[in-house]
């Protein structure tokens, strides 16, 4: 393919002075440092809120199998008494004939209360039996509302200590987010900064962009922009210093990377590449803001498109590339 450029090569915009950005830049580190910690606080605060959590569930589990224990032997305990009386009645009725039938000491009264004795023998083991069920019923019933009581006590003093956690965790989240509020307004002042310091420097004449991709296997010219063709996975470079004002998907284009330069300057990086970057990082010059996969690509797909505007109006980019790219048209 034949390539028609003209290119005016200008001298390079002078690096970024440090001074003003280094306090910036050290609250940033400041609240990196906090919103680590506060964030390994809050995973140790949930870790220990679900190590609670599960000790309470099953103390409740365990009140609730006590509690229903506890019902079933009262209900038996009633039944039990309901039972002791019948029979106490029954051993009275029997004993008073038996009392009866004593007056008359003939055969037949002899047999009869033969048989009331030996019923009455039998009732009385059965009463004792009902009275020692009775007994036994009783102390299993203390116990058992003795192991409740602790278990009422404990899963009360659970519920606190959730609650206190969670109080804690809602304290530190809020930090937390207040935190990394904190710390992306300054990152996003930071960035103003070096964009406001950086365009100090700049003109449309003393502007200058350089390729996105190293590797540079054929370029086509556009009436507004550049296509830069590749043959292999490729990282995607940021053509110019600048801040992040768009990376995100663009129709049927593939993605963009849009990036502001002050001046109203801007470029655009669109084609078939993953971005690495968001809106409002400040990206230099070189930078790597995404990465192209060569093997998914057809090779009329094979190109990265770099256009620079000023406003919404498009420039002559390929006036505005720098010597680096002399250099390397020079070895396609």
């Amino acid at each position: 393919m034949k390539i028609f450029l003209i290119f005016f090569f200008f001298l390079s915009n002078s690096s970024l002075a440090n001074e003003g950005f280094k306090d910036i830049e050290d609250k940033i580190n400041i609240y990196e440092t906090e919103v680590i910690q506060l964030k390994a606080s809050v995973k140790s605060l949930d870790s220990r809120l679900a190590v609670k959590n599960n000790a309470y569930l099953k103390q409740l589990e365990l009140q609730n199998s006590i509690e229903k224990s506890l019902d079933e032997l009262s209900a038996g305990l009633v039944q039990n008494r309901n039972k002791i009386h019948l029979k106490f009645k029954e051993l009275k009725r029997e004993y008073m004939t038996t009392l009866l039938f004593s007056h008359e000491n003939n055969v037949e009264n002899s047999m009869t209360r033969k048989i009331l004795l030996k019923k009455i023998k039998i009732d009385s083991l059965e009463l004792s039996n009902l009275l020692q069920r009775n007994k036994n019923l009783n102390e299993k019933i203390t116990e058992f509302q003795t192991q409740l009581k602790g278990i009422t006590k404990e899963k009360e003093e659970l519920y606190a200590i959730l609650n206190d956690l969670e109080g804690k965790k809602s304290d530190i989240s809020e930090n937390y987010f207040n935190s990394v509020k904190e710390k992306l307004t300054l990152e996003s002042t930071l960035a103003k900064k070096k964009l406001e310091q950086f365009s100090k420097s700049l003109t449309p004449d003393s502007f200058s962009i350089s390729p996105p991709i190293e590797l540079i296997t054929d370029i086509e010219e556009t009436r507004k922009g550049i296509h830069f063709y590749f043959k292999e996975n490729t990282p995607v470079l940021s053509v110019a210093s600048g801040k992040i004002v768009y990376s995100d998907k663009l129709s049927t284009f593939g993605n963009v990377v849009m990036i502001e330069h002050n001046n109203d300057l801007r470029t655009v990086t669109l084609g078939n590449f993953t971005p690495k970057v968001s809106r409002g990082d400040w990206v230099e010059q070189g930078q790597v803001i995404g990465y192209a996969n060569a093997d998914e690509l057809t090779q009329d797909q094979r190109k990265i498109y770099v256009e620079l505007r000023k406003g919404e109006k498009p420039l002559k980019t390929a006036k505005y590339m720098n010597a680096n790219f002399s250099e390397q048209i020079g070895k396609i």
